[in-house]
This record gives structure tokens, sequence and C-alpha cells, in this order.
């Protein structure tokens, strides 16, 4: 597939060039040939979930540098965005693709000064990831 600035204009756009939210570009299929017709295209440029970095504290029981922490309590902290999904990670790039999540987000056992990577999601599939460390005091 090609992609056109216009549904006349000869040379195609090349991999680093950008697109504009609400502009109609064209595209041309190449499977053997180019054809050619060119479908319009509209984008609609969807924003990335706002994210702030937090802490998270708990108080720490019994002295063994370890608590139960419940990682969604914090959630409205992290972004004022509505309408998000949230995932939990202990590593950055699990966060990224969407492996090995926090199988109990509720009742995570952490360790003090452990970061914890956190996937917001929105209903276009865009996401953002913060981060957070856990403290017990």
């Amino acid at each position: 597939m090609l992609w056109y600035a216009t549904p006349t204009v000869r040379k195609p756009f090349n991999v680093t060039d950008t697109v504009t939210d609400g502009v109609t570009y064209y595209a041309s299929q190449t499977i053997n040939c180019e054809s050619y017709s060119r479908l319009a295209v509209t984008v609609h440029v969807a924003p990335l979930p706002m994210v702030s970095n937090i802490d998270l504290l708990a108080c720490e029981s019994d002295g063994d540098g370890m608590e139960i922490f419940d990682l969604t309590a914090s959630e409205s902290s992290i972004t004022f965005d509505g309408g998000m999904q949230f995932s939990y990670y202990i590593d950055y790039f699990d966060a990224e693709s969407m492996t090995n999540p926090i199988a109990n987000a509720t009742a995570f056992m952490g360790t003090n000064g452990q970061v914890i990577y956190v996937r917001v999601e929105n209903a276009n599939g865009c996401y953002s990831i913060a981060e957070f460390i856990v403290t017990g005091k």
C-alpha cells in the first residue's frame, strides 16, 4: 500500500512523513501492480493518556521490608482521564508488551522501594506507562 497527500499527486509519502489529525490522505494498493484509483482516508489521531508517577505508601507491620499493597487504590492519582484500563507490571518491558501482569493487583506483596509499572490504556488502544514506588513505613 502506498499513501499520498492528494488523489492525483505522483509522489507517495516516505515512511518518515507525519500525518495530521483531521486531514484526508489517499491510499493505493500495490499487490502485483499499483491500482489507479485511490481510497480516501481521514486520519483521526487519538491522544495518549496523561499519567503521573506516584509513590504508594503502606504501614510496614512486621519489619521484614515487605508489605501487602493495593496497587489499584491510587489509580485516580495516576491519571485524571476517565475510562482507562490499568494493568500492573514488575518490569517496564513487560508493561510495553503486556506480558506477565501482576496477577493480584489488589493484594500485591511488595518490597520496600520496589518500582511498579502501570500501563494506562484508553478505548482507542493508546497507552502510557507510569511508575510508582511502593514504600512501607
